[in-house]
């Protein structure tokens, strides 16, 4: 297993939340996922907590936080005929 850093682990992380939009994983799935070493997973996931990209919610798991203006422009797309 390659050890990665803090850095390098929250992009990683990142990456797979943007790929997979509703992607909803608790921290033991994310070091799975990503293959990383606990400490490192537990100090990203807090980084990206802190930042404001994650949020964790009641049941201990971690979900991509969407800005309201994407929000909205994504539900006005899906209103647009003709799509």
């Amino acid at each position: 297993m390659e050890t990665l850093t803090t850095h390098a682990a929250c992009m990683r992380i990142r990456t797979e939340y943007i790929e997979m939009p509703d992607l909803k994983l608790t921290s033991a799935q994310v070091r799975r996922l990503c293959g990383l070493r606990p400490e490192v997973c537990d100090a990203a996931m807090r980084s990206l907590v802190h930042t404001g990209f994650l949020w964790e919610t009641a049941d201990g798991s971690f979900r991509r936080r969407v800005s309201e203006p994407f929000a909205m422009r994504l539900a006005a797309r899906r209103e647009l005929p003709g799509d």
